[in-house]
């Protein structure tokens, strides 16, 4: 025979089935892709939806495709594929009919995210219906192929979608154009003929196999490593020529190579895949992958650039049939439909980095993480800040915003953030989300007061500070050691470039600038005699390895770092020793440091210190223990420690009054000291004067943050494991004799509640 006669004895691959089945696909990506770069266009205009809330509501549809994919294979094994294939089909087009009724942000919010389980139900049966239709012989050239559709979709369906809505502004013409074309591949899919199978085989117990491929699992790491590796690229490729290569419309150049290295492949490679030479094909495939990231990395120019995107289309077209061919071979016929879903479901997954901060410092990160293949999201209050603009996307809100922050955990795997003040409890939030925080909440709960941060790099790291001294009340100036001026008085938080710190020579001076702040928090330092400033950029990994940068010399202009020279003119016995005290801060920030009952490990030893030096005649603990962990915590410390727990004080409060007290606090701006509330009798102040002395009064702003205070009131009231859960605890201790209980009526006056808690204490 002939290799003429051989072609023509081969099964066909192109038969009215496969070509239906390749159709019906492209319409329907092509109706999907039609509307996916215009669906935040509409929210803005017709809902004012702001970023953060179109990122929350368009995330939903992939997160629900994903969600369903693995039990869409499933069914596709257990009843007619061809049926499933229709009903996730038609619900899929369907839903684009929705979009006419959405009056609300909500209503479309719940079409939307609903619209998501039949496009994942559907290209899981689809392309299993593809497997079916192929011959054997030809199965895995034709897996090659189907591909395309997805391809030639996504590469002509955004900008014909942008284009019409540029030409007509027409957000319904779009709808419809998406419905049509979505009924129309649902007509084309009605008319393909294919062999009933038997249904699989019902097993007494569902296992995860059912679900999920379990034998495909290095294929499926390795699917998942290279959409990665390809996602990335594909994201950052437009903030790359622009802020490197420094053009503007080289991005859809790109693209187009890599279309067209995506086509070459499936052509090139078609012969390969027909002969069963599958592990070379996805070998071949990976290796020139590879190179072309290889390619854009090395060589950063547009030479480079171009020649990165139609080798990492040629191998992507290379690598992607074979792999799906791999799953499909796996499985038996029975099975397909797991293994299309489990293929599906490893390309959709990928990695990101979300950052909480938007300034320089984050834009800078997030240049230099797409450099290195991840994408970042910014959680970030401000518009146009400068690292939302070279990120993936901005949430914009605020930093403690639980939806903002649901949000971000749902695109990111890793979290970091730009500066040091932003909220300790947002990144518990995330920690608790199942998100690995750098660095973790713990610490920055550390760094945010320089009283505590100041013991911890002291007395936890053993690293020498400047003499210092807390200031939380004019109590703590009165009793300053004169030895510690002249010093700088500093606010404990949110101080930093020179603000919220005040040069002084006298105790009058400390008791002047620490009105001026406002009666918070402070810590007076020395003042010392430096020759100069110096600072170490330390990292540490989850294996306890440290590396540092080289020892900087820092130059400030008005209280704010201006240059740092890299470096530092000083000798190697100085840098070393620097380098050293980076590396043991690094340490104690470990793994057991970021424990998920915080900074106990921290504050609890800081607590029995302070009993133990300053508390020999009485103490009182004032916001501490806050939960049940931390009340546990304490108890075995003091227990071990020898000290006597006397009296435990609840004051009995409904929670609707403690708000109003918390918002009714009034601040004279004479005298912070002056006691002024708009609630309590006792010191309501004369009109909108300070009852005192008569001066201007304000309201700080925290006060007023009514969504703030019931924050934190969830965790006071919460009987489970939050504070009224620590005071419990030990009231169960009371019961055993252990200490003793007092609860106090809060309603009454402040002369009725002394009274009665000082008859208890006698």
């Amino acid at each position: 025979m002939n290799e003429s006669e051989n072609r023509t004895a081969r099964p066909v691959l192109w038969n009215s089935n496969y070509v239906k089945v390749w159709i019906a696909n492209f319409m329907l990506f092509f109706a999907f892709y039609l509307l996916a770069p215009l669906l935040p266009l509409y929210l803005r205009d017709t809902f004012s939806a702001g970023k953060a809330m179109i990122g929350i509501v368009l995330s939903g549809y992939t997160l629900t495709a994903l969600c369903v994919r693995p039990f869409s294979g499933f069914v596709v094994d257990t009843f007619s594929r061809k049926k499933v294939l229709l009903i996730c089909y038609f619900c899929f087009a369907l839903f684009f009919a929705g979009y006419f009724i959405t009056g609300s942000l909500v209503l479309f919010a719940a079409i939307r995210t609903l619209h998501g389980a039949p496009f994942g139900a559907t290209t899981v049966a689809s392309s299993t219906m593809a497997v079916d239709v192929l011959h054997p012989e030809r199965r895995s050239e034709g897996i090659g192929y189907y591909g395309l559709s997805n391809n030639i979709a996504m590469a002509i369906g955004p900008s014909m979608g942008l284009y019409i809505y540029h030409t007509i502004h027409n957000f319904e013409l779009l709808f419809t154009l998406s419905l049509v074309i979505a009924f129309a591949g649902l007509v084309i899919d009605s008319t393909i003929h294919c062999r009933e199978r038997q249904p699989i085989r019902r097993e007494s117990k569902v296992s995860l196999d059912r679900f999920v491929l379990l034998k495909g699992w290095s294929e499926g790491i390795c699917i998942a490593a290279f959409a990665f590796s390809f996602g990335v690229i594909s994201t950052y490729i437009a903030i790359y020529s622009q802020e490197v290569l420094h053009i503007t419309s080289g991005s859809g150049t790109f693209f187009m190579l890599l279309a067209v290295g995506l086509i070459l492949s499936r052509l090139v490679g078609s012969r390969s895949l027909r002969e069963g030479k599958i592990v070379q094909n996805a070998s071949a495939g990976m290796l020139m992958s590879m190179c072309g990231y290889l390619v854009f990395t090395a060589i950063p120019n547009l030479y480079g650039y171009y020649a990165a995107a139609l080798m990492i289309g040629l191998g992507n077209g290379h690598m992607y049939p074979a792999m799906q061919t791999m799953f499909i071979n796996l499985a038996p016929h029975e099975r397909r439909g797991t293994a299309n879903s489990t293929i599906l479901t490893s390309w959709d997954l990928g990695v990101g980095i979300g950052i909480i901060g938007g300034g320089q410092l984050g834009r800078m990160f997030a240049q230099a993480a797409a450099t290195m293949g991840y994408h970042v999201a910014v959680l970030e209050p401000g518009k146009a800040c400068p690292a939302g603009e070279v990120s993936r996307e901005q949430i914009e809100t605020k930093y403690d915003d639980v939806a903002g922050l649901a949000a971000l955990a749902g695109r990111v795997k890793a979290v970091t953030t730009e500066f040091e003040n932003v909220p300790a409890p947002s990144l518990e939030y995330l920690e608790k989300a199942g998100l690995r925080v750098c660095p973790p909440s713990a610490a920055v709960a550390v760094t945010q007061d320089r009283n505590v941060e100041k013991h911890f790099v002291s007395e936890v790291a053993g690293v020498p500070v400047a003499p210092h001294a807390a200031v939380r009340s004019e109590a703590d100036v009165d009793a300053l050691d004169a030895s510690l001026l002249p010093g700088i008085l500093k606010t404990a938080r949110l101080g930093y470039d020179g603000k919220g710190q005040a040069r002084v020579a006298t105790i009058e001076d400390v008791r002047k600038a620490f009105r001026d702040f406002g009666g918070v928090d402070c810590v007076l330092e020395k003042r010392l005699s430096l020759k100069l400033e110096v600072s170490v950029i330390v990292a540490r990994n989850s294996h306890g390895e440290t590396a540092t940068f080289p020892v900087s010399e820092n130059f400030h202009r008005n209280g704010i770092l201006a240059v740092s020279v890299l470096p530092a003119r000083i000798d190697e016995d100085t840098a070393s020793r620097a380098r050293g005290y980076a590396a043991k801060i690094a340490h104690c920030v470990g793994p057991d440091f970021a424990l998920w009952s915080g900074n106990d490990d921290i504050t609890i030893p800081m607590v029995l210190e302070t009993l133990k030096t300053k508390g020999k005649d009485g103490w009182l603990l004032d916001g501490f223990p806050r939960n049940m962990v931390q009340a546990q915590k304490l108890w075995e410390a003091l227990q071990a420690e020898g000290l006597k727990l006397d009296y435990v004080i609840e004051i009995l409060l409904p929670r609707e009054i403690a708000k109003n007290r918390i918002m009714g606090r009034r601040l004279c701006k004479e005298n912070n000291n002056h006691p002024n509330n708009i609630f309590i009798d006792a010191i309501k102040p004369n009109g909108d004067k300070c009852r005192v002395c008569g001066g201007e009064l304000s309201t700080r702003s925290d006060d007023q943050d009514e969504a703030a205070i019931n924050k934190r009131h969830d965790i006071y009231y919460n009987t489970e494991n939050g504070t009224l859960a620590a005071a419990y605890f030990f009231k169960n201790l009371a019961a055993e004799g252990k200490t003793k209980y007092i609860e106090l009526n809060g309603e009454g006056t402040i002369d009725s509640i002394k009274e009665t808690l000082i008859s208890q204490l006698s």
